[in-house]
Order: C-alpha cells, then sequence, then structure tokens
C-alpha cells in the first residue's frame, strides 16, 4: 500500500518530508508527527513545532518513525484558501475547517481539533441528514432507470 510522503529517494528505504515532497522536493524526513501522521525534514519541523495548533504534538525521531503500515489521513479535501494544503482542522468556534496554515492565521484562540478526532462525533442535524440520503437514494434511482 502506497502512502502519501512514503516516496523513497535514493536511497532505498529513505522517507521523504511529506511537505517537501508535496512542493517537488526530495528531502529525507527526520521525524514523524504522530498526530499529523506526516513525516518532516528539520526545516520543516522547525515551522510545524512553531505554530499554535501544532506545537503539542507527539514527535518521534528517526530512530523512532515508524516505516511501515502509516495509517495516512483518510482526509485529502483541498483546503479553500490554500489550494495546497488538505483541510485537517474543525474549528468548534465558527463551525469551520481548515488547513494548520488557516488555524494558525484566524483561529488562534479558538477551540481548534484534528477533523479525524471529532468526524466520529457529529450529531447535528440528523433531519438534514436523512433527508439528504433520501436526496442520493432518489438520484440513484433516476440514474438506474435510464
Amino acid at each position: 500500500m502506497e502512502v502519501s510522503g512514503r516516496k523513497h529517494g535514493r536511497d532505498k528505504g529513505e522517507i521523504l518530508c511529506q511537505p517537501c515532497h508535496g512542493e517537488d522536493d526530495e528531502v529525507p524526513a527526520e521525524d514523524y508527527c504522530e498526530n499529523c501522521n506526516e513525516y518532516f525534514c528539520s526545516s520543516c519541523l522547525k515551522v510545524h513545532r512553531k505554530m499554535a495548533v501544532t506545537k503539542n504534538h507527539v514527535i518521534k525521531s528517526k530512530a523512532d518513525m515508524p516505516r511501515t503500515n502509516v495509517q495516512s489521513d483518510p482526509c485529502v479535501e483541498p483546503c479553500d484558501i490554500h489550494r495546497t494544503e488538505i483541510v485537517k482542522y474543525y474549528c468548534h468556534q465558527h463551525d469551520s475547517v481548515g488547513c494548520g496554515d488557516c488555524m494558525v492565521i484566524d483561529h488562534k484562540t479558538c477551540n481548534v481539533e484534528l477533523v479525524s478526532d471529532v468526524s466520529g462525533n457529529y450529531h447535528g442535524n440528523s433531519g438534514e441528514i436523512e433527508m439528504t440520503k433520501e436526496n442520493i437514494k432518489e438520484i440513484e434511482r433516476r440514474i438506474n432507470f435510464y
């Protein structure tokens, strides 16, 4: 199974920094963030540790970082503002989602959590959810009819 950011560099088995790899740079990963499920080079980790949203994340050193079976983040939705970033965070106060950049800039004092941590807890307007499910069934019925 191929995991984003686990592209092997020139040295077989070398794991690359995911943020750098997203910019088409092949920089070896030095650390791994357990909260983000993401590999970082020393420069990217320095930035990661400075951001309010991520400064308390659990970081594994190169010797301790996972090399196989890393659970990739199921969210692949790009941020509306920062198109090269993935939506990873949910702000309770503003009922909005965004990438790490959005949360650091616009939600410094907010109660922000990983989308993956709160998505299973969503119990919003169940009537709206049921109506959406019914609409989907109707659309599927129409598609199958033609």
